[in-house]
């Protein structure tokens, strides 16, 4: 494979297009067991769904609209997960969400990559009653990297962040890049106590500067609604 290189605006307009999939309804991201997962191990069984419900609805407590709840959610992965640089690099990273929300609400230090903020994200929104998924693609960093110059192969998955539905429309929530707080490679633990909003309801534009879409994780749930919920979100969207 050759390397490929896009303007801003190509990455934009293939973002646009695969987020408007009509095949990528919201009644099919709400199931709480995390089934794209499954396959790989990773479905959370009765109990641990029920201890993700506990968290989420104390997360969210308070919040008026499913903006307010999303921004909770993402303040408290954000807040509470170093990027771990040492699993980045060599692998080993934990990313099962129930075992990150615990850890967290145990008061041990937590770190994860970005499957696992984007999972812990995922199954804490599903929990709040909002449709989630998590994208899939390429990122750069700014401004050492750029879309004319970057001579990695686009069609490579490297990262993973969220889409919320929130108000009829998906909205993006990269929990991983709005993190301060890092494990570094040297296995330092480094907490700063602040959290970016760079990656919370970023718009297309600022988005595509960074993040280019290659597709979403998609759950293996029946296609038609099955609970109340999901057939209210359906007639929603």
């Amino acid at each position: 494979q050759q390397a490929c290189f896009f303007p801003h605006s190509m990455v934009m307009d293939q973002n646009a297009i695969l987020k408007s999939e009509a095949n990528f309804k919201p009644k099919r991201y709400l199931d709480k067991t995390g089934a794209e997962y499954k396959e790989t191990g990773y479905g959370l069984s009765k109990s641990q769904v029920e201890y993700m419900q506990t968290i989420s609805d104390w997360l969210t407590k308070g919040a008026k609209t499913d903006r307010e709840k999303m921004l909770k959610i993402h303040n408290w992965v954000a807040a509470n997960i170093y990027y771990d640089d040492f699993a980045h690099k060599y692998g080993r990273a934990k990313t099962n969400p129930y075992y990150l929300a615990k850890s967290i609400a145990d008061g041990y230090a937590t770190k994860s990559v970005c499957n696992g903020y984007s999972s812990l994200v995922l199954i804490l929104a599903r929990c709040a009653k909002i449709p989630c998924r998590q994208g899939k693609g390429h990122a750069i960093y700014l401004p050492q990297q750029s879309w004319e110059s970057e001579g990695k192969v686009l069609s490579e998955v490297d990262h993973f962040w969220n889409e919320a539905y929130v108000d009829g429309r998906w909205m993006t929530i990269d929990a991983t890049r709005d993190t301060s707080s890092k494990y570094t490679e040297d296995g330092e633990w480094l907490k700063y106590d602040f959290i970016r909003y760079n990656y919370f309801d970023p718009s297309d534009e600022s988005l595509a500067a960074t993040h280019l879409t290659i597709g979403y994780k998609d759950p293996i749930i029946p296609t038609e609604p099955t609970t109340t919920t999901e057939k209210a979100v359906e007639k929603k969207s």
